[in-house]
């Protein structure tokens, strides 16, 4: 372990655990550490223990979390967590944020004493098409769907000659959300053909279909489809 005393910022190394900076203190709801200059906890690896940063001072304790690379590439490689008094505010040197839940569901507590929870829903994945009929199963989604897309990923072929159309709706409104033309007579849908809809969102509760058309014959013999929905998702917390 590293040991250090009263610097600007707390500092966690890879190795050997906590450095232990200007104050901690245990209370009894637990460890209390303190920054008495800048208020800010930075995690890095052991090469870049004894970087300077040179984060700014925060009124409010942050803990930031910088990348691997050391000084100067990962000046600007960091994500930090801190209180905004009233909100909780997160924040990145560079880039994005990326939230990855196992379920492909981000939840957003509206009604916290009500246990209502509406969440920001994806769907992304790559279908086989259903080469025994024109219509291929994707997912059932229970919300409001406020964008999709669809790309044709490998050429669906077999068809006859004509022009050909894949869609993504459900039973009974094949082209709800998305209509893709191949353009032109052809007894394929070319890869990369793709349509997209965002338009006023749209409550499903029954499953979402792939579905070709526009010709006699509208069976294919292979071929895949990229599917991506975007929706908000309603549920209850109990059933979280």
């Amino acid at each position: 372990m590293y040991t250090a005393a009263r610097v600007p910022n707390l500092s966690i190394v890879a190795q050997g655990g906590i450095v232990v900076g200007s104050l901690c203190g245990v209370s009894t709801d637990g460890l209390h550490v303190v920054g008495t200059t800048r208020n800010n906890i930075i995690l890095v690896t052991e090469a870049a223990r004894l970087e300077n940063y040179a984060h700014a001072y925060t009124g409010n304790p942050t803990l930031i979390i910088h990348s691997a690379n050391t000084m100067p590439i990962g000046a600007d490689q960091w994500v930090s967590l801190a209180s905004a008094i009233e909100h909780g505010c997160l924040k990145t040197g560079t880039g994005g944020q990326i939230m990855a839940p196992f379920n492909g569901v981000v939840y957003l507590d509206t009604a916290p004493h009500a246990k209502a929870v509406q969440g920001l829903g994806a769907y992304h994945e790559i279908i086989s098409v259903n080469v025994a009929s024109d219509t291929t199963a994707v997912t059932t989604i229970v919300g409001s769907i406020l964008a999709a897309a669809i790309r044709v990923d490998e050429d669906i072929t077999g068809l006859d000659s004509a022009d050909h159309h894949i869609k993504l709706g459900i039973v009974g409104t094949t082209a709800k959300y998305c209509d893709a033309a191949q353009g032109g007579a052809s007894t394929r849908i070319d890869g990369n053909t793709k349509n997209f809809y965002a338009g006023v969102p749209l409550y499903e509760s029954v499953g979402l279909i792939l579905t070709i058309d526009g010709g006699g014959d509208n069976i294919p013999n292979a071929g895949s489809v990229e599917v991506m929905v975007m929706y908000v998702v309603q549920d209850n917390m109990a059933d979280v």
